[in-house]
């Protein structure tokens, strides 16, 4: 639907409704494209598939944490694979493995 408008020492021009746009297109595109980049979980919640162990690094014993671990991946009758460790910065002492269940 077009309609005239007369703006101020200009000549006359059609209006275009907005779904005729290139802008609407282009932000349809990119709302798309976002959308599609989107990831979920394969998990549902509260299936957590791994798990992350806190312990001093001047006192503790790896087996411990592994079979605390494998305790955790037991649920899902799949085992744990320790995978890496962070060191938490807000703490001096702290740090965490991290184990996924495969």
């Amino acid at each position: 639907m077009s309609r005239t408008i007369r703006v101020m020492g200009r000549k006359n021009y059609k209006t275009r409704s907005f779904l005729k746009t290139k802008a609407f297109w282009g932000l349809l595109l990119t709302v798309f494209l976002v959308g599609a980049c989107a990831s979920t979980s394969n998990y549902p919640p509260g299936g957590e598939r791994s798990v992350s162990i806190p312990y001093d690094p001047y006192n503790f014993d790896p087996q411990r944490l592994d079979e605390e671990a494998q305790a955790h991946c037991d649920a899902y009758n799949l085992q744990a694979v320790y995978e890496d460790e962070t060191i938490d910065n807000q703490s001096v002492r702290w740090r965490y493995r991290h184990y996924v269940c495969l």
